[in-house]
């Protein structure tokens, strides 16, 4: 799976675009400092791109990972 460009929209919010496998489920997790990581969602992948929106995103810095949950 690919992260595509992460995009700031107004009010803080962030959104992106990943790619996985039909029917897969991925987990996306947020972390404020790189050590310790956050469950936030589980989407299913699709026929096509998955588009997160994280509407809880007001840090000064937050980073995104997407696994394949197990």
């Amino acid at each position: 799976m690919t992260i595509a460009t992460i995009t700031q929209l107004p009010g803080g919010l962030m959104k992106f675009d990943f790619t996985g496998a039909s029917g897969r489920s991925y987990v996306i997790q947020a972390s404020t400092n790189l050590t310790d990581w956050q469950n936030i969602r589980t989407n299913v992948g699709l026929n096509g791109p998955i588009t997160f929106t994280d509407s809880f995103a007001n840090f000064a810095r937050r980073f995104y990972r997407v696994r394949a949950a197990e």
